[in-house]
């Protein structure tokens, strides 16, 4: 892992062309990465990222001020999924609802929204953590990754993030 990791800094001190590090990613969106360098990508990332205080959102979803009130139990909010007592939302529309599964991203692989828990005032940080990274897949796609109980869906050209939230 150590040779790999050395490997991609040698490639983004010398400003590798994307051509030539990520061909398949290039190929796919050619729009979006034509003339690029991977240093010029990472940069990207790494600004777009840091602007989204994502590392400060990340530290405000374990704090127990910001943790949802759990407005049912785990087992009934299951029990609604199960049952298809639910809604499928985009997450900017689930504002005030329950959680009707598990919301975890990996990693770090912990959950930040376990089911009935109500995205409440509280769960802001949570909801915006997940929008910066419904933002990031759309500003650099081929770079999305998986949201345990978050569904990138395509919408008119977009990707915009669904859960499931308790019928209501």
């Amino acid at each position: 892992m150590i040779s790999h990791l050395v490997g991609f800094k040698t490639l983004y001190d010398t400003d590798a062309p994307l051509e030539d590090v990520l061909p398949t990613t290039l190929a796919r969106y050619p729009e979006r990465y034509s003339g690029y360098t991977l240093q010029r990508l990472c940069d990207e990332m790494h600004q777009f990222y840091r602007e989204r205080n994502v590392t400060e959102l990340q530290r405000l979803c374990f704090r127990s001020e910001h943790f949802p009130k759990q407005a049912m139990s785990v087992q009934q909010a299951t029990e609604a999924f199960v049952g298809n007592r639910v809604d499928y939302l985009p997450l900017a529309k689930c504002q005030g609802r329950i959680a009707a599964v598990l919301a975890l991203i990996y990693p770090p692989g912990i959950g930040i929204v376990v089911p009935g828990e109500r995205f409440d005032e509280r769960a802001q940080p949570m909801l915006d953590y997940f929008l910066v990274f419904e933002e990031a897949f759309n500003r650099f796609p081929g770079f999305e990754f998986e949201v345990q109980g978050v569904y990138a869906d395509d919408v008119d050209g977009k990707v915009v993030l669904h859960t499931y939230v308790v019928k209501e």
